[in-house]
């Protein structure tokens, strides 16, 4: 959710309980402390950097990896229609239960 904040404001409480002070150049949000209008409005802005974490850059790169992935494996889907059409599709029905059960049992916590 965003707010737009009205450079014309001066002492108004945002959402947040920060004070917003202004001159009508710009808006600070602050503390709620008073400070010097004739001091500028922090630099930061420009010069802030962000640094992700390793992990984060690797969930990132398998997201991208993810996303550039067909979502049906084409290949897969024929050769299991061929195995179906010809015979040789097993199923291995004690694996299934076993793998439901497991389900099941992993809800539950």
């Amino acid at each position: 959710m965003s707010s737009r904040i009205d450079p014309n404001l001066s002492g108004v409480a945002s959402k947040a309980g920060q004070k917003v002070s202004g001159s009508g150049n710009g808006t600070a949000v602050g503390s709620g402390r008073e400070t010097d209008a004739s001091k500028p409005a922090a630099k930061a802005v420009a010069g802030d950097t962000v640094v992700l974490t390793e992990r984060s850059q690797l969930i990132e790169s398998l997201e991208k990896r993810i996303a550039s992935q067909p979502a049906i494996d084409s290949a897969r889907v024929e050769a299991v229609r061929a195995d179906i059409q010809s015979g040789n599709y097993e199923i291995d029905a004690d694996n299934i239960a076993e793998l439901l059960l497991r389900l099941e049992g992993d809800l539950d916590r």
